[in-house]
């Protein structure tokens, strides 16, 4: 299946570049906003020929072969937790037991989440869409794991 990355800071969204997964357009859309710090970028399914071209840069540095090194370093690291390649979702737990959950390209959230004080516990989780439930379970299952090896 093919996904597009999109540059979504301006309206209407731009098109930015194609590939091949659901997790490396995610990790191409995050790495894209981090060095192109206050742009945001996003993807979908499917090949994009309605939208517009973005701005050559954001194009060229999603083409450049860091990108490319960097994206296929992470996609190896996760290879054991996250075999169907599903995306990636930071979520937070914060001290009243609330939860949380964000795409992993979202980086503000994400960032805002970091720097709030109450949250006391963050996790990946590699889903569609987790619920809250999910989310919840998954913070239970790594306190029980915590506990046993004491």
């Amino acid at each position: 299946m093919t996904y597009s990355i999109l540059h979504i800071s301006v309206h209407p969204s731009r098109h930015v570049i194609h590939v091949d997964t659901e997790r490396r357009a995610q990790i191409v859309a995050r790495l894209l906003a981090e060095r192109f710090p206050g742009m945001a970028f996003s993807f979908e399914r499917g090949v994009d020929l309605q939208r517009g071209d973005c701005t050559p840069a954001f194009r060229d540095s999603a083409n450049s072969f860091e990108v490319r090194r960097l994206a296929d370093a992470e996609l190896v690291m996760e290879a054991g937790a996250n075999p169907d390649g599903l995306p990636k979702w930071c979520a937070f737990q914060y001290r009243n037991g609330g939860v949380s959950a964000y795409r992993d390209h979202d980086l503000r959230a994400v960032e805002m989440c970091r720097r709030d004080l109450d949250v006391v516990q963050e996790r990946a989780i590699y889903a569609r869409y987790p619920s809250t439930d999910e989310v919840l379970d998954r913070f239970r299952v790594s306190d029980c794991r915590e506990y046993a090896d004491l």
